[in-house]
């Protein structure tokens, strides 16, 4: 079976971006595009549709991943997992505090992180279209 699943890389490095592409080839999913300023960012999410966005913290542009983030989520309902080798920086702090958004840190051992990180949302957003679909016992058929 295909995958029809959308994500959008925010990443400014080339190898790793190229390494996430390519893991996510794997697996079965759709890497959209690779951008890597905040700007692009919010276009490619407008433009293309992604079921999740993989955000580096840190990326080019006048915008951090954290203020590239919060536009997003403000527009689109579209999760967003960062990725991070700064666990404690005060961006990442700021992240946690918000309770919007997952995280997988960086470097990645074999990318298992990031698949669980990707399917958890996968999971909650099927789990929560089912609920609203089902109906409940006393209801009419």
């Amino acid at each position: 079976m295909v995958s029809t699943r959308k994500i959008l890389i925010v990443e400014d490095d080339f190898i790793t971006s190229k390494g996430l592409e390519a893991l996510l080839d794997e697996i079965g999913y759709i890497p959209l595009k690779t951008v890597s300023t905040g700007v692009e960012a919010l276009e490619a999410v407008k433009e293309l549709n992604p079921d999740v966005v993989l955000m580096d913290m840190f990326i080019k542009g006048n915008m951090n991943g954290l203020d590239t983030a919060l536009k997003i989520v403000n527009n689109h309902a579209v999760p967003i997992i960062f990725t991070t080798a700064f666990k404690n920086s005060e961006m990442f702090k700021k992240i946690e505090e918000t309770g919007l958004f997952d995280y997988v840190l960086k470097p990645y051992t074999d990318g298992n992180e990031i698949i669980k990180a990707i399917e958890s949302h996968f999971t909650e957003a099927e789990t929560l279209h089912y609920s609203n679909v089902v109906k409940s016992p006393d209801q009419n058929l």
